[in-house]
């Protein structure tokens, strides 16, 4: 239930304090006072969008606060999403600047405009002269209907099952996309893994090819080089190891006259023809191992080239022509077994599409259970509004399935004795319609505790009007408290509560403030709205009976 509201510097409301009370809440005044205002700011409270016009003029910002009481765990739940320590009392509390963001508060933690709308959903609904194509639409239409089956497990049912079906039916799209972009690509796959296939490349390939052929070619161009030194040392060429073992005998035949410094030196010349021998027979052994083979060359060079070309041609190293070759043969084989993922695909789909169809049928029979009673309440209703012949109908048509079942719910009225039936929105006047939404309101208790009504009584007067009037009062007691703007003196007079709105003008400034009206000043407010600016002996004793018919 809302306990208070405070606005300060919020359009034609310089300040304003209301404390709103169970039951049937009064709201008057004259046409442009500020009664949309009220509504504005209750509005923006609830999750409305911001805008800095709201801000009054010559103000730099604007400050609304909201109090209410509640007793619900689902509204508990929702406030711990924001850690927001659970409470009976909530408050609310907004501030829309003219240069800056506006902010939003519950119970003094920042939040969002969002989770202010989410909260208001739990506890308050409200119901405009503009505001009818929310509720009387076949989505409207199908919650009303819907608010009378206890059992949400099977509404929930139904809304899980389409989820699953419908991600499934998602994915089979995506996987039909993606097989058939696959199938486009299956033929030049085929072609390079066959092509990679054969080429058969390795990793670090390359680096061995080139080492291969650089020895090769070393060898080639020094190997005759090699050869010739080593003929220049050996001893059979010549060379040096000839010339020393000449030397080496030749002074060994003198060191009998040279006994003293001779044999140093043969020696000396005997260790360097031992090192050079050493010398000639590893540069021989080397010698041996340079083969050079042009084949191996020429095949080498052509590995290279062919390497070379393949990762050019798929804009790649040589080293990942390897796993491009093995990335190929992935692809190749996923679409392979895509056909036959695709088929489990299918069968999938099909027993998700097999539980949501029985699953919506529960659905379907559970709604035309409730809809004769339904029927029942709204015509009831109004023909308590003075509707004495309408009657009113619902039907199920075939709807595409969708998480709310697949059933379109169709309200149809009859207005008149004899009349066709039609669509809602199509068959009922302004006063029709607003005399059906009452009814319906009346008819489906939600689990809202308070109720806002902006001119729910417009297009009817009269004895219309005093049915209006009583309609709002019964539903006030039901769900403990009803706000209702109005301009008629029947309905006002129905109220627990009274508020009156009055624009005044001070200092070339223009306000409005509101009151609560007891006793004479709320029979002279009756008594305007029936006779207008002049208020008459007759207006007064017409505003006093009202009053006293609703106290009886």
């Amino acid at each position: 239930m809302l306990e208070t509201l405070s606005v300060k510097n919020f359009l034609v409301f310089p300040n304003l304090h209301i404390d709103f009370t169970k039951g049937l809440n009064i709201i008057t005044g004259e046409t442009g006072a500020g009664k949309s205002t009220i509504l504005a700011s209750l509005n923006f409270l609830f999750g409305g969008r911001s805008d800095a016009s709201f801000v009054r003029t010559g103000c730099d910002k604007s400050t609304l606060e909201l109090t209410f009481k509640h007793h619900s765990a689902d509204i508990n739940a929702l406030l711990d999403t924001y850690d927001i320590t659970p409470d009976s009392q909530i408050i609310i509390r907004r501030i829309v600047h003219k240069a800056k963001p506006a902010k939003c508060y519950v119970n003094g933690v920042l939040v969002t405009a969002g989770f202010l709308a989410n909260l208001a959903d739990y506890y308050v609904q409200m119901i405009g002269q503009f505001e009818d194509h929310r509720f009387l639409n076949p989505a409207g239409f199908r919650k009303m209907l819907d608010s009378l089956i206890i059992d949400s497990n099977i509404k929930q049912a139904v809304s899980n099952s389409f989820h699953k079906m419908d991600s499934i039916k998602k994915q089979i799209e995506s996987e039909k996309i993606a097989l058939q972009n696959a199938l486009r690509e299956k033929d030049y796959l085929n072609h390079v893994v066959a092509e990679l296939s054969s080429l058969n490349p390795q990793i670090g390939e390359e680096d061995q090819l080139i080492a291969t052929r650089t020895t090769m070619m070393n060898i080639e161009k020094n190997a005759v080089q090699l050869q010739s030194i080593e003929q220049s040392l050996t001893y059979d060429g010549g060379g040096i190891e000839s010339i020393l073992l000449q030397s080496i005998k030749n002074l060994s035949g003198l060191e009998s006259s040279f006994d003293t410094d001779l044999p140093p030196i043969t020696t000396s010349l005997n260790q360097a023809l031992e090192h050079i021998s050493g010398a000639v027979q590893a540069l021989s052994r080397f010698n041996a191992t340079l083969e050079f083979d042009p084949n191996l060359l020429n095949d080498t060079e052509e590995r290279l080239f062919a390497l070379r070309a393949a990762a050019r041609k798929h804009h790649v190293s040589v080293d990942n022509l390897a796993h491009l070759y093995s990335e190929f043969q992935t692809k190749l084989e996923k679409i392979d077994n895509s056909e036959a993922n695709f088929d489990a695909l299918e069968k999938a789909y099909q027993n998700a599409l097999d539980d949501y169809t029985q699953k919506a049928d529960i659905l379907h029979q559970n709604r035309l259970t409730h809809i004769p009673l339904l029927e029942e309440k709204i015509t009831a209703g109004l023909h308590d509004l003075n509707m004495k012949h309408a009657q009113f109908r619902i039907t199920l048509a075939p709807a595409l399935a969708s998480q709310y079942g697949s059933d379109k719910v169709l309200f149809e009225l009859a207005t008149s004795q004899g009349m066709a039936f039609g669509e809602l929105h199509k068959t009922a006047s302004g006063g029709e319609l607003s005399r059906f939404m009452l009814s319906a309101k009346s008819a489906i208790i939600d689990n809202y505790s308070c109720l806002i009504f902006d001119e729910i009584d417009r297009g009817v007067g009269g004895a219309t009007a005093e049915a209006v009037g009583l309609k709002l009062r019964d539903l006030s007691q039901k769900i403990g408290q009803l706000i209702v703007i109005t301009h008629s003196p029947q309905v006002a007079a129905k109220g627990d509560t009274h508020f009156h709105i009055e624009k005044q003008v001070y200092n070339n400034q223009t306000f409005s403030i509101i009151q609560s009206l007891k006793g004479q000043s709320r029979h002279n407010e009756i008594a305007r709205m029936l006779s207008g600016a002049t208020i008459t002996d007759e207006a007064l004793a017409a505003a006093k009976n009202l009053i006293q018919d609703h106290l009886a």
